[in-house]
């Protein structure tokens, strides 16, 4: 057997203890190296100002939770992350607990950008074992006996062991509770804290993000430097220290905050952007931004006057410190390029009500909750209804200036089976006004004693026959005129619940349905539908609809093989611009909503019966009846896939054309809905006879 002699066990053990006296900053600015597209770069925190106070704090023994709030693009993470581990693994060595959002970006984080920072940051690649299991995907163990776990927030992750480091990175991207075997377990970053109890004060928990979920309705009662209330990072934030980060002005020398409100551009010119000063009222040119971001400064609530000097105050606990810094004083984001993509985003919501970039552009780019207009929103069953005295119409009669009218299904099943209609009558620019809603309770071509039993759309595909007399060709007089007009399009549920027994299947019902309506010509006039958000990717516009041509692996006889288009929507865009629209009561703009006067107290009820939960996703609290929103979204479906919106209503196509050369327009009982039938496409049996 061989010995290290004591000179080699003497280097390797100074090797292990080579520390230094410095901060981390400037130890962070000395050697750590981090991952860059294809590569590293040297860190140079001058590049971000706004990190060196949080990077400072995290070793501060009088502060054991940290939380940071702020824009993408800030180099946030990077500092955090890779700083934190560099200094304490090389300084003050620990384990160390990295949470991620998902197991799959962790193994990336682990093996893309932790792997190449140790291995080219000098201290740390002393520290390097050797040995290839000391330096795995979910693990990485040093010399110093320091060791980096990364993982995401499972509960078996926040359990058990005991850490000196906890990091959670990108916060809001998962559930604030643990997941995995034992179910919920409580708030994971309270978890987080209590593995690093044993540490004492030298353990710390941190937290870092971009805002992302939906501040609550009541916003009463906040504090200086408070966010809006909301669940995730801020809520970790608003119980911390709240400090956000301010600007000297260079002109007048006073402090005011880093906030989007305080740039200006002249418009049309977004490379204009420039900030403005809120005490002095001069400006700071993008040129400036280097040198303003070096001489600010984190700031405690009260710090800062009223006439932006800076006050001398009494610290308070550091033991949760929290920042907060916006989207202007970030690293890599240029203040004209903000601009451009709020004008996009403002844009698309005048244009489709649809906020969902400007969710984007504020919580990331800005780094700031969003507020919805539907949580701000004062808007009632009762203010709509008021609003109807102008649409005085009665129920199954449409407005003079109809264009087309769409049809929209709900399909339920169970004890109450039964199809719930609604038909909407849309006008020039798709200003739309309900005109009928009715339910289909019974089919009379199946009887029984001599009475029609009700519909059961799960059980009997024999009962979604009505749907053509009563729906698709039915007639509806056109005020003013002796005229009628039929859907330009039915779009109907394909779901719906089986009976208490869980039997049936109303989705190979609709196929079938669909299938006889190809025979008779009536495919065109008749489309299924499902909200179905996973089809729709989330961080971009990606429209409201989709269709999609279902291919069942099974082998049951009604399954669609890829002969049957089926509309996906991306219900919660969808809803959201249907409560901006009835939001709108600008009576000449486009989707103004008309409401109808026949309808009663319950139907607006369940107009306005959903709500948005914290991460700004339509539900719809228990007990409520949302069926009337359900038909909103589909009709709104419907104008999507007809692209009724992009009409050039000079040159309309002739379902949509004025009534006296509209296709759909004609006197009782002569209309033709049928199209010329066709053949369905032939579809392989897969083995069945």
């Amino acid at each position: 057997m061989s010995y290290m002699n004591i000179a080699a066990a003497m280097r390797e053990a100074l090797a292990v203890i080579d520390v230094e006296d410095i901060s981390p900053v400037e130890a962070c600015d000395k050697y750590l190296f981090i991952a860059d597209t294809g590569g590293v770069v040297k860190f140079d925190s001058s590049i971000a100002p706004y990190m060196r106070k949080p990077l400072e704090r995290a070793f501060s023994r009088q502060c054991r939770e940290l939380i940071l709030m702020g824009s993408a693009r800030s180099t946030k993470t990077k500092t955090l992350l890779d700083g934190v581990v560099f200094y304490r693994v090389w300084q003050n060595p620990c384990d160390i607990l990295l949470i991620f959002a998902t197991q799959k970006t962790a193994h990336g984080y682990s093996d893309k950008e932790l792997g190449r920072m140790v291995r080219n940051t000098e201290p740390l690649q002393k520290l390097q074992t050797g040995n290839r299991h000391d330096d795995g995907i979910e693990r990485k163990r040093f010399r110093n006996d320091s060791t980096v776990t990364i993982n995401s927030a499972t509960n078996d992750a926040l359990s058990a062991q005991g850490y000196g480091v906890v990091i959670f990175t990108d916060y809001d991207r998962a559930e604030d509770d643990g997941n995995g075997a034992g179910g919920n377990e409580g708030d994971k970053f309270g978890r987080g804290s209590k593995r690093t109890l044993q540490a004492g004060s030298d353990g710390i928990t941190i937290a870092e993000a971009s805002p992302s979920r939906t501040p609550i309705k009541d916003q009463e009662g906040l504090k200086p430097h408070q966010a809006p209330r909301a669940t995730g990072i801020t809520a970790l934030y608003n119980d911390g220290t709240c400090e956000i980060w301010y600007w000297q002005c260079p002109h007048c020398d006073k402090w005011f905050m880093d906030k989007w409100e305080c740039l200006q551009w002249e418009k049309g010119k977004p490379d204009t952007a420039k900030v403005v000063c809120s005490c002095c009222g001069e400006s700071i040119t993008p040129d400036d931004k280097y040198d303003i971001n070096l001489v600010g400064d984190y700031m405690f609530p009260g710090e800062v006057d009223e006439n932006g000097i800076r006050q001398v105050i009494e610290q308070p606990d550091l033991y949760r410190s929290s920042f907060w810094f916006e989207g202007l004083c970030a690293a890599f984001n240029d203040w004209g390029d903000m601009v451009k993509e709020y004008i996009v985003a403002d844009e698309h919501y005048e244009k489709f009500g649809d906020e969902s970039k400007l969710q984007v552009f504020f919580n990331t780019t800005v780094g700031r909750p969003y507020t919805p207009i539907a949580v701000d929103s004062e808007l009632t069953g009762e203010n709509l209804q008021d609003r109807a005295t102008n649409y005085q119409l009665p129920q199954g009669v449409a407005p003079a200036d109809t264009r087309f009218l769409l049809a929209t299904i709900d399909v339920q099943g169970g004890a109450n089976s039964r199809f719930d209609v609604q038909v909407t009558a849309f006008s020039e620019h798709c200003q739309w006004q309900p005109i009928d809603r009715f339910q289909i309770l019974l089919n009379e071509q199946r009887m029984e004693a001599g009475e029609p039993q009700r519909v059961q759309p799960h059980v009997y595909v024999d009962d979604w026959l009505p749907i053509i007399d009563k729906v698709i060709n039915k007639e509806y007089a056109i005020d003013g005129t002796d005229l009628t007009i039929v859907p330009r399009l039915t779009l109907c549920d394909s779901g719906g619940s089986d009976n208490e027994n869980g039997e049936g299947n109303t989705t190979f019902h609709a196929y079938q349905f669909y299938r006889e309506l190809q025979k008779k010509g009536l495919e065109n006039r008749f489309l299924l539908l499902k909200g179905n958000p996973r089809a729709f990717r989330e961080k971009e516009w990606d429209g409201w609809t989709k269709i999609s041509e279902p291919d069942s692996k099974g082998d049951h006889p009604m399954a669609a093989r890829g002969d049957i288009p089926l509309l996906n929507i991306n219900s919660n865009v969808v809803k959201s611009s249907v409560y901006s629209s009835m939001m709108n009561e600008q009576s000449d703009s486009p989707r103004y909503f008309r409401p109808p006067f026949w309808a009663k107290q319950d139907w607006y009820n369940g107009l306005l019966s959903e709500e948005k939960n914290d991460k700004g996703q339509w539900y719809c609290p228990k007990g409520k009846n949302n069926e009337p929103f359900d038909h909103a979204q589909y009709a709104f479906a419907g104008l999507w896939h007809t692209r009724a919106m992009a009409i050039d209503w000079d040159k309309p196509p002739n379902w949509a054309a004025p009534l006296n050369i509209n296709v759909n327009v004609s006197r009782r009982g002569e209309h033709t809905t049928a199209s010329q039938p066709r053949k369905r496409k032939r579809v392989i049996s897969r083995g069945l006879t």
